[in-house]
C-alpha cells in the first residue's frame, strides 16, 4: 500500500528545504546580532558611520526569510493539493 504519491513526497522534501533555509537564516541573523553587540561597533553606528552592516543584515535576512517561507508554503500547499 502506498500512502503517499510521488508528488506528495516531493512536496515534503520541498517543505523541509524551505524550513532548512529559514533555519540557516535564523543562525545567520544570530551571528550578525552577536557581532553588532560589540560596543565599539555599536557606538560607531550611533555616530552615523558604517550603516552598511545593518542594511546588509536586513536585506539578507529579509530575502532568506521570504524565500524560505515561500518554499515551505509551496511544499505545504502542493502536498495537500495532491491528496487522492
Amino acid at each position: 500500500m502506498n500512502f503517499l504519491s510521488q508528488e506528495q513526497i516531493i512536496a515534503v522534501v520541498i517543505f523541509f528545504v524551505g524550513i532548512l533555509i529559514m533555519t540557516l537564516c535564523a543562525k545567520y541573523e544570530r551571528k550578525v546580532d552577536e557581532r553588532l553587540r560589540d560596543p565599539k561597533l555599536k557606538y560607531t553606528l550611533l555616530d552615523g558611520g558604517n550603516e552598511d552592516v545593518v542594511k546588509q543584515k536586513n536585506l539578507v535576512g529579509n530575502i532568506l526569510s521570504i524565500l524560505g517561507g515561500a518554499i515551505a508554503l509551496y511544499g505545504f500547499v502542493t502536498f495537500f493539493l495532491n491528496i487522492k
